[in-house]
């Protein structure tokens, strides 16, 4: 895991969002609000050159950053 260029941060929200729950849930699960969890998964989104939060989950599970 030491390629993954993501925060802690941004790998919790994206264990949730690869569970199927909502930025607000995730928000309300990682005690953030909803508009920081966007702020998250969009900075993930540059860091990993992705372009939605689905190519972000799929890439993260491909390279094994999360189970």
């Amino acid at each position: 895991m030491s390629d993954c260029p993501l925060t802690a941060q941004q790998l919790e929200i994206v264990r949730w969002l690869s569970l199927g729950k909502t930025y607000s849930e995730t928000a309300e699960f990682t005690g953030i609000s909803m508009k920081a969890a966007v702020r998250r998964v969009e900075r993930a989104w540059i860091s990993t050159g992705t372009k939605n939060k689905t190519g972000l989950v799929a890439m993260a599970l491909r390279k094994g950053w999360i189970n």
